[in-house]
């Protein structure tokens, strides 16, 4: 393919002695060829069912009255909240009262967010979890995504056979009583995606299931594997592979049954996070590929676990401020920034194998948004020289830059989302740099080693 001549740059400073090799790719874009729309709710974050009660002075974290919290929810774009982890089924942990559940969903509707709500599979009743279930459906129904039946039965059933007989319990006991209720499984763990599989061939085009729900933590466990061993797991381009081998079983399954899926539970790695890794700007390089990987594979959307004060995998926590946003957050306000319109096909040119992916979203009203991730990091890791044939005529283009202080991805703090963080009380003052004027409709930008970008290219 034979490239126009003239091409413009982003003149920027890198930080002093880590400029390293420079490496061209391009990437071309297909915007007629559009696909699916990302749905509003594609980001999503998960919390133990536990942190539903108060506190030991009798306060409620997720309440109505707790604006911080509202402020990070709606700051990051957070539109779905899910209820579960091991602690819906555990006997040591209350099941939540209904003014928990009052508290709860006053958050919601306060952040505007749409709620997985799970009832408690083991050791309880098809009864049990019908009078909840009636009490949510009866006041809370416009906040309610769907009701979830346990976490992770695989650790506990014998078979997803078993798992799908007690849905069936469950299920005719919630609809005797609460008929228009959504639901939801089987919430199954990493390596039991058949039981997701399972289930939608089970319940095929069943009108009372909107979703197959499935976790998972690509990195594995967080116990075994830490810092820049870790690090470097997240940021692999063999992370891509294991993303299509689990994508080649769910996707053959679930759409032809008449659902979507999703991963109602997901993050880098289980057991908290990885040390060194979970808690690093790895972890926003990593998560913000992850979202825009499974955004471009029709995934209908993703709930990263986590807890409100923060550590290990934490999006976001406590702060004398407020809440502060994590590396994990920074991934997630980047992506919703650009989250809303149709993924575009990139294709990319990169004969040097730098470590890069490249994704296209094409927004209801024209704009052209590509989020370029270089991957490269530490010794002997190089910046990128992309050249965007955008596919379309673009008169303007802006570009926006994710980074961590000296493209260290072991930081935990310094982060920068178009040059500002994300303040403790939700707001943020980033700017767009323009890009000069192109007049043979590509643009060009350099991406150092460790750095995300995000390039918005407009018609007028």
């Amino acid at each position: 393919m034979k490239f126009p001549a003239l091409v413009f740059m982003v003149l920027f400073l890198l930080p002093a002695g880590i400029a390293g090799a420079q490496a061209p790719v391009t990437v071309t874009l297909a915007p007629k060829n559009a696909g699916a729309a990302i749905p509003a709710d594609f980001v999503g974050l998960s919390f133990e069912t536990s942190a539903l009660l108060p506190d030991s002075s009798g306060q409620h974290a997720f309440r109505p009255t707790n604006q911080p919290l509202t402020d990070i929810f709606k700051s990051l774009g957070i539109k779905s909240l899910r209820i579960g982890g091991n602690s819906v089924d555990q006997d040591t942990v209350a099941i939540p009262s209904n003014a928990d559940i009052d508290n709860l969903f006053g958050f919601a509707q306060a952040a505007g967010v749409k709620v997985i709500y799970s009832l408690r599979l083991k050791s309880n009743n098809p009864a049990g979890a019908a009078a909840i279930a009636k009490y949510v459906m009866e006041h809370y129904s416009s906040t309610v995504e769907c009701l979830s039946i346990g976490n992770e039965p695989t650790m506990y059933l014998a078979s997803s056979s078993v798992y799908n007989d007690e849905f069936t319990a469950y299920e005719k006991a919630i609809l005797a009583s609460s008929p228009n209720a959504k639901l939801c499984g089987p919430s199954s763990t990493p390596g039991k995606v058949e039981w997701a599989a399972d289930f939608a061939n089970h319940f095929a085009h069943a009108s009372q299931i909107n979703h197959v729900l499935h976790h998972e933590y690509f990195g594995g466990n967080g116990q075994k594997i830490t810092g820049a061993e870790a690090r470097d797991k997240l940021l692999a381009p063999a992370m891509l592979d294991s993303y299509k081998s689990k994508y080649d079983k769910l996707a053959p399954a679930v759409p032809s049954d008449g659902f979507d899926f999703r991963f109602e539970e997901t993050n880098s790695y289980y057991h908290g996070g990885s040390p060194g890794a979970s808690d690093t700007f790895a972890s926003a390089l990593w998560g913000l590929d992850y979202m825009h990987w499974w955004a471009s594979h029709d995934l209908s959307g993703l709930n990263f676990h986590t807890g409100i004060k923060g550590g290990g995998y934490s999006v976001f926590g406590t702060s004398p401020g407020g809440y502060a946003a994590r590396p994990l957050g920074y991934a997630v306000k980047a992506f919703s920034l650009v989250a809303s319109g149709h993924t575009v096909p990139a294709s990319i040119t990169n004969k040097q194998g730098i470590n890069l992916t490249a994704y296209g979203i094409s927004a209801d009203d024209g704009t052209l948004y590509v989020t370029l991730i270089n991957k490269e990091h530490d010794s002997g890791s190089r910046s990128a020289d992309v050249t965007i044939i955008p596919g379309s005529k673009y008169a303007h283009g802006q570009v926006l830059f994710l980074t961590a202080p000296k493209n260290d991805v072991a930081a935990t703090s310094g982060i920068l989302l178009g040059g500002a963080p994300i303040a403790d009380d939700g707001s943020w003052s980033g700017t767009w740099t323009n890009l000069p004027r192109p007049s043979h409709g590509d643009f060009k930008v350099t991406i150092p080693q460790a750095t995300a970008s995000i390039v918005k290219l407009t018609i007028k």
